[in-house]
């Protein structure tokens, strides 16, 4: 068996998923990653991946309608997104987790600070200097994380808890990818951002590492669909439904 997985997701978050699928089911899948919607042929995939419904309206004449029954199973409490079951059936929403705490072990190591816990421990003020944030202006993981945090919080302590963490930040970088950078080389020792930009420095020996905090876990809306020319794939129906399963979302 063979499925084609166009995918506009990170790759980490993707392969994950891809490769708890292909352990399951015993399926080889292909995985590619365009530029944009525009640039995809149609019949070069079976199952598409997308972390914003929208986009994909431009696509709904090539992609199947499917009605799956109990969804959604492993949906966490308190999601918010565009839709959950979007344009008549042909895109499904499931959730997806990345944002965290990328450390420099080193660099915490020499300044004798603790590996933060919680978001709420960035605050602290022994992190003052030692935390680099990416600005909201310029980069869509810091504006997406301020968005989680306000969601999960609240107003008052959401924004109580950035304003600590903005008196911390040393400086504000243009991205999170610079974000994560300067605390790779040990310029800083925090950062909020995403796991796809910590793993490169770990697998490469860095002393980095990646922290889902305690009990703030954010996940937000990632969608899923089927091609309608793939509809005879049993594969890719497989996909959609293992996508949406608990043993799915427990991955991602």
């Amino acid at each position: 068996p063979f499925l084609r997985v166009a995918s506009f997701l990170t790759a980490n978050l993707t392969e994950t998923l891809v490769s708890g699928f292909e352990r399951s089911y015993n399926v080889s899948v292909n995985v590619i990653y365009p530029d944009t919607i525009q640039e995809l042929n149609h019949s070069s995939f079976d199952v598409i991946l997308a972390d914003t419904a929208e986009p994909l309206q431009n696509l709904t004449p090539y992609l199947a309608r499917i009605t799956i029954s109990g969804y959604p199973k492993g949906f966490p409490d308190g999601i918010k997104g565009e839709c959950t079951v979007c344009f008549g059936g042909r895109i499904y929403a499931f959730a997806q987790t990345e944002l965290g705490i990328m450390v420099n072990d080193a660099y915490l190591s020499q300044y004798g600070l603790p590996v933060p816990a919680t978001y709420n421990n960035l605050g602290n003020q022994i992190y003052e200097g030692h935390l680099i944030l990416a600005n909201p202006e310029t980069s869509t993981t810091m504006l997406r994380f301020i968005t989680a945090l306000i969601g999960q919080l609240g107003w008052t302590r959401g924004w109580e808890t950035l304003k600590n963490m903005t008196v911390n930040s040393g400086v504000f970088a243009l991205s999170s990818l610079d974000a994560a950078n300067y605390v790779a080389e040990g310029k800083y020792g925090v950062t909020v951002t995403t796991a796809d930009r910590a793993i490169p420095y770990i697998e490469a020996g860095l002393p980095v590492t990646f922290v889902y905090p305690r009990n703030q876990t954010f996940a937000s809306l990632a969608y899923v669909g089927v091609w309608n020319g793939a509809t005879d794939n049993p594969s890719a129906l497989e996909f959609l439904n293992y996508t949406l399963s608990i043993g799915g979302q427990s991955l991602v």
